[in-house]
């Protein structure tokens, strides 16, 4: 961690400017006030009838399949899923990028037929799933971890973009819809894929655009870009000769909850990853190639598991007795709230309360288990690290801090300097609270990060004690 906090009057500044920081950051003139009516517009990730296939054998749609509905708004009928941040590159660019953590089809595959043949040209949505014969209704049908863009020229139109009116005026009154001017998604392909016409998806894979592991910029032991992890967070920086770098944030590592229903309950560790290239070398054929930077957030070392049952006490309010399975140990101090959230048994929390012993461990709720089951000890992520396994990213520009009058009030560090500033959320998939910390917006000092097990990102300024 930074060797000081962000103040506390100044973090509800600085909260205040990413608000507005995050409706600039997408895409331009798009802006929608809070407490105004929104119009939809356009599902970014989507394509033109996506919303009226609901499933594959074709029940709960609105349309008659036909072979002259057109892929309109992406370029080859897919759209991402799972995340999906996005950064607008600076400058004469101006493309919007996004990451995908999966990629499926828009379409029944009757409809698209012989688009899903192995090395059609153009390919069709198969290519961009995990297996070749994908039949739309398998597990394996989530697909790859992809990139996406829109041309600048797009990203203007996005506020000129009817689609999901038109549609849904069509549904009531009938008629052809009207979408107006809508960006079409660019879903970049690896031509080396495509080429060895052998069945591989033709979408590039974001975990093959990194060095190998254990090499110089690849991950390290434990860590993956492939199921269950995704990017969370992604945004620019720009060097002292101009050129523009991205980076993201990705998670690497997960735990699969003993005491869950919902597979990987933990992100264990996520990461900085930065391009060596410049964002000019993204192309339709051209992924962004990645670099390990360090880790930027890490959950506590110890998550501990055991098996237990469990014993609904009733009482106003109620309580449970959880007894340890042989072979099983608790820890007393798993009572207290300040240093543990509490015991994930059965796909739910429940706090502990005292007394508490190596056997037994009172719980506040009800729960009653007969034999013996899995469970977590869950650290308490307020008291914790590994805050920011998923981070937002938002721009806090010089201009603003002026504006609001709070610049001497920072960290000397952050004083005259933009900032990235990020919302976090805690290893605890799903079930923690909101984050804040900012480093300064430069490419020197992002791109050289180094991170302490049990502190922090030390480029960081972590908002504190609220």
């Amino acid at each position: 961690m930074a060797s000081a906090r962000i103040p506390q009057s100044v973090a509800a500044l600085l909260l205040g400017a990413c608000a507005v920081a995050a409706q600039n950051t997408d895409v331009p003139n798009n802006l929608v006030a809070v407490g105004q009516n929104a119009v939809p517009q356009q599902l970014f990730p989507g394509d033109y009838e996506q919303i009226y296939e609901i499933n594959s054998s074709g029940s709960a749609k609105y349309h008659s399949s036909n072979s002259t509905r057109p892929l309109a708004l992406t370029n080859y009928g897919v759209w991402g899923q799972d995340e999906g941040p996005s950064v607008q590159l600076p400058g004469v660019d101006g493309r919007v990028i996004w990451y995908w953590g999966d990629t499926v089809t828009a379409y029944q595959i009757s409809f698209l037929g012989t688009h899903c043949a192995v090395g059609a040209a153009p390919p069709g949505w198969c290519a961009y799933q995990n297996s070749t014969n994908c039949n739309g209704t398998a597990g394996g049908c989530l697909g790859v971890d992809t990139v996406s863009f829109i041309s600048q020229a797009d990203a203007a139109n996005v506020p000129k973009c009817t689609h999901l009116l038109g549609w849904d005026n069509s549904l009531i009154s009938g008629g052809t819809p009207v979408s107006g001017t809508c960006p079409t998604m660019v879903y970049i392909v690896d031509t080396v894929h495509h080429g060895a016409g052998s069945g591989i998806p033709t979408a590039g894979f974001t975990y093959e655009q990194i060095p190998a592991k254990g090499t110089t910029g690849g991950l390290v032991s434990g860590e993956d870009m492939l199921a269950g992890h995704t990017a969370t967070g992604v945004f620019t920086l720009t060097d002292t000769l101009g050129v523009n770098r991205l980076y993201t944030v990705y998670t690497v590592s997960s735990l699969t909850s003993s005491g869950g229903n919902n597979g990987y309950a933990f992100r264990t560790e996520s990461v900085l990853l930065r391009t060596p290239a410049s964002t000019t070398a993204i192309n339709s054929t051209a992924m962004p190639y990645l670099n390990r930077i360090a880790p930027f957030s890490q959950a506590p070392t110890s998550i501990p598991a055991g098996t237990a049952t469990a014993v609904d006490n009733g009482g106003t309010p109620p309580t449970s007795t959880l007894t340890a399975c042989s072979g099983t140990t608790f820890d007393p101090n798993w009572a207290h709230q300040s240093s543990w959230q509490g015991i994930l048994i059965a796909g739910k929390l429940y706090p502990g309360t005292a007394p508490a012993s190596t056997t037994t461990l009172t719980l506040q709720g009800d729960v009653a288990i007969s034999s013996c089951a899995g469970f977590n000890a869950v650290p308490n992520p307020d008291t914790s690290t590994g805050k920011f396994m998923f981070a937002s990213p938002q721009l806090v520009t010089q201009t603003m801090i002026s504006n609001m009058g709070v610049g001497s009030l920072l960290p000397s560090a952050l004083q005259s300097t933009d900032l990235i500033c990020f919302w976090g959320s805690g290893f605890y998939y799903r079930n923690t609270n909101v984050y804040f910390g900012c480093m300064a917006a430069d490419d020197a000092t992002a791109s050289t990060a180094a991170y302490t097990a049990g502190s922090g990102l030390n480029v960081m300024w972590y908002v504190t004690g609220l």
